[in-house]
């Protein structure tokens, strides 16, 4: 699965963005702008985003 999301990326690259953002406080961010902006914003992914992270690193250690 991870294969067909990220293909030839380097996933420890990815998995360093993803942390990044999730520790940022990315998705909080982006739900604030879409009501600056008078839009709805999608559902927070957080919860998706870390399992994503948590898959990355077991992966890793395959």
């Amino acid at each position: 699965m991870l294969s067909e999301l990220f293909g030839d990326a380097d996933r420890a690259a990815v998995l360093r963005s993803l942390e990044a953002g999730i520790e940022a406080g990315a998705e909080h961010y982006r739900r604030l702008v879409a009501r600056v902006r008078g839009q709805n914003s999608s559902p927070d992914a957080t919860e998706e985003l870390e399992w994503l992270a948590r898959a990355l690193r077991a992966a890793d250690q395959t």
